[in-house]
């Protein structure tokens, strides 16, 4: 018969009460992107890539997405930034769940996307989805240098 010592059981306890009582971590911050119960239907994120007319890759480009909304007060304009990672990938906040509190749904018609690069100029954007459905849209750009 096995014997154990107190101390390793006590350890062994010590540490399976720890593990289980932590919260799971997450990558990126998706504990503050975290939905909190808010609709599903007003999901809207962009997605693509920034190349230059290469095919090559732009890493550090600024996708900006340009939200028009009619508010009582009258048309206002929100905007949100995207950096490309090192793969020239980019994805924007959630931008349906970021307007819930303004009161109103969004229309995928009135987001302006650009992209921006020191010694660049966009010379192409191309939208990879129907652009009046809602959720996912991907649209990648092409820049040339100056």
């Amino acid at each position: 018969m096995a014997r154990y010592s107190g101390v390793g059981v006590a350890a062994a306890c010590l540490f399976f009460t720890y593990a289980l009582s932590t919260p799971p971590a997450h990558a990126n911050g998706d504990a503050f992107f975290d939905d909190n119960g808010a609709p599903r239907e007003t999901e809207l994120v962009y997605f693509g890539s920034v190349k230059d007319e290469r095919g090559d890759y732009i890493a550090g480009a600024i996708v900006r997405a340009v939200l028009a909304l009619q508010m009582e007060s009258g048309m206002r304009h929100l905007t949100y930034d995207a950096t490309t990672n090192v793969i020239g990938r980019y994805r924007t906040a959630n931008l349906g769940r970021t307007i819930i509190g303004f009161g109103t749904d969004i229309d995928p018609e009135t987001v302006t996307l650009t992209a921006h690069k020191e010694g660049y100029r966009q010379v192409r954007r191309f939208y990879r989805s129907r652009r009046d459905q809602k959720a996912s849209i991907e649209v990648n750009f092409v820049m040339v240098k100056e």
